[in-house]
């Protein structure tokens, strides 16, 4: 066999992998497609949701759904608000896809895990038996301490520029932190000390855009990459345990009673029901890890496997509004929620 036949034999099945991996289902076929090289532009750029949301606003305005191909796999962007409450309370018809079985390698797996977004069924409830009755009373002083912060950190700038966007992202972090877990980022006024650049060296790693065009490079060890994710799984292990050693030395009712108990302690304080059946470390975790996602990201994902061929769907929630303003200045961060 000469050189030039092995290499159009190589060249030849690599077309066909591709082909098979990009090849749109049937069933999905009179779906509008969203550019894929828009969506590579706006990862070369690295473009905001706002600019994101730019790029397919015509085709989902239209038609309130659309196909696009990420992370190996074709997926449906939904915006009908109906089409979304469908697949949001049919759970039976429409299962979330799981990150152990769609990502099993992924770093995403390695610090998400199974939690109380990505689970179906039984386990689902187990986890929400847990959250919801902890999300009722949070510490809302903790939102006014590092409101009151970011006040004081404002008005200490003189003649200059204010970067709300950068501040609005540390004070996020600094409450889910403190309502979440008790814990202190301090992103207000050290945004460079340990716990911060653990925090965002993770998120880094989960945002390379080499991983959502290439999927199989997941299949590749990343040491540095587990290493921070280890970092920081550490420091939330070493949180969930001091707080069961509080509630073994009864600490912790004390502070569900007076209402200063923050979201990791309730939860905790929540396993000793017998009805719930308890979560482990581990499990605590994971949905600690996927609240401060929820809480910090501006668009939230909401992945489900269809019944036959686990094709995701994702639900956009957030679209830029650029009515109403006197501004002579663009304004890329004004945002209009849509409610579920």
């Amino acid at each position: 066999m000469s050189v030039l036949t092995a290499i159009l034999l190589v060249v030849s099945f690599i077309t066909f992998k591709f082909y098979q991996l990009t090849k749109v289902p049937k069933r999905l076929k009179n779906v509008p497609t969203l550019s894929f090289l828009d969506f590579l532009i706006t990862i070369y750029i690295n473009a905001g949701p706002d600019k994101r949301w730019e790029y397919a606003r015509e085709t989902l305005e239209k038609e309130g759904i659309a196909k696009a191909w990420s992370n190996g796999n074709w997926v449906l962007v939904v915006t009908d608000l109906e089409l979304a409450k469908d697949i949001l309370t049919k759970t039976d018809l429409y299962p979330k896809a799981l990150l152990k079985e769609s990502f099993p390698k992924s770093l995403l797996t390695q610090y998400y895990g199974v939690n109380l977004v990505f689970s179906n069924g039984d386990e689902w409830k187990r986890h929400r038996r847990i959250a919801n009755p902890s999300f009722r009373n949070l510490p809302v002083h903790v939102f006014v301490e590092s409101a009151t912060k970011l006040l004081n950190i404002v008005e200490k700038i003189d003649n200059e520029p204010i970067e709300v966007n950068n501040l609005m992202h540390r004070l996020t972090l600094d409450v889910l932190g403190k309502a979440a877990f008790g814990f202190d980022f301090n992103n207000l006024e050290d945004p460079n000390n340990v716990y911060v650049t653990a925090y965002k060296e993770v998120m880094e790693e989960f945002r390379n855009p080499l991983y959502f065009v290439f999927s199989f490079l997941d299949n590749l060890p990343r040491s540095e990459a587990t290493k921070k994710i280890a970092k920081l799984n550490n420091l939330y292990d070493g949180i969930v345990e001091s707080k069961r050693k509080s509630m073994k030395m009864d600490e912790l009712e004390k502070k569900i009673n007076n209402n200063s108990a923050d979201l990791l302690e309730r939860m905790i304080y929540a396993c000793k029901d017998p009805e719930n059946p308890t979560l482990t470390n581990e499990e605590l975790r994971h949905d600690l890890a996927i609240f401060m996602l929820a809480g910090h990201d501006t668009i939230r994902k909401y992945e489900i496997s269809l019944p036959e061929d686990s094709i995701h769907k994702d639900k956009l929630q957030i679209g830029p509004d650029f009515g109403g303003t006197s501004s002579p200045h663009p304004l890329p961060l004004i945002f209009k929620r849509r409610t579920e």
